[in-house]
């Protein structure tokens, strides 16, 4: 015996399941209008579903160092974050590091080198360029007892700085020998404190004064007489203490000069040099004054 009123509620509940459906669509249609008409930001979207996954643009942040100039982090947080390199990144394994080491000593040696060759300090050069008489004053008797000859007498010196620094010259000590009797004549000093610049000559003047009597050299021979040459030959030897840097240097010169004693030819007189030493037998027409 079948019932009557089976069909009827198969037929309702199947539209009853149609008009579920229906709703379902009519539901997913409203919310996509919604999200149409109100977008939703990713990070809305993603904490509505669950996932705890957050984005954020920084305009103004700083460039990340580990994500290969993709990504940028907050201003202000640089001593904060820590930053994570892969093991296989080329930054942990730095090339030519020999190259740049055999380099860096290169250049230390190079530098060291050019301060010692500029540093290093040279000798200073000093050549006794001449004697000039200024003036004479001589004083002849004619027992030729108490004769003198006093002498202005002008010494010409060049210095040369072979250095990369400035050379200050201290003082001049000088020793004046007349080689007749092979007597002192004369020792002096004198406070210069002139500079000589790099690498440069200088021409240092010195004015010394003497007087000769007749135990240093005849100073009858001195007078004007045409038939001779007035000259009396004498040594010098000059000792010149140098300031260089930090330290002290010191030069000793030793030069030989014929200088002119005749008071007519004093003011245009020029020094002649001699290069060896000159003994008494070899000056020009001396005679036995006694």
């Amino acid at each position: 015996h079948s019932d009557p009123s089976r069909p009827i509620l198969d037929s309702m509940s199947s539209s009853s399941g149609n008009y579920s459906t229906i709703d379902k669509n009519n539901r997913a249609n409203d919310v996509k209008d919604r999200l149409n008409s109100n977008p939703v930001s990713p990070a809305a979207s993603a904490r509505a579903s669950g996932t705890m996954y957050s984005y954020e643009e920084l305009g103004s942040g700083l460039t990340c160092p580990t994500c290969q100039g993709t990504g940028k982090i907050p201003r202000g947080q640089e001593d904060d974050l820590v930053a994570l390199i892969p093991y296989n990144d080329k930054r942990l394994k730095p090339r030519r590091t020999w190259l740049y080491v055999f380099l860096s000593f290169l250049l230390c040696v190079v530098l060291a080198g050019t301060l010692c060759a500029f540093l290093i300090p040279r000798t200073v050069d000093v050549v006794h360029d001449n004697v000039t008489t200024l003036h004479v004053d001589l004083n002849v008797s004619t027992s030729h007892e108490h004769d003198t000859c006093a002498l202005e007498l002008m010494l010409f010196y060049n210095i040369t700085n072979n250095n990369f620094v400035s050379v200050t010259t201290n003082d001049i000590q000088l020793q004046v020998t007349v080689l007749f009797h092979n007597k002192i004549i004369t020792t002096e000093k004198f406070v210069k404190n002139e500079a000589v610049p790099i690498r440069a000559t200088e021409l240092l003047k010195q004015p010394v004064n003497m007087t000769l009597t007749n135990q240093y050299f005849p100073v009858k021979y001195c007078s004007p007489i045409q038939t001779r040459d007035s000259f009396i030959y004498m040594m010098f030897q000059s000792t010149f203490n140098f300031t260089l840097m930090t330290r002290t240097d010191q030069q000793v010169i030793t030069a030989y000069f014929r200088v002119n004693c005749n008071p007519d030819q004093a003011v245009d007189g020029d020094g002649f040099p001699i290069l060896q030493s000159i003994g008494k037998e070899e000056y020009p027409g001396v005679v036995d004054w006694e």
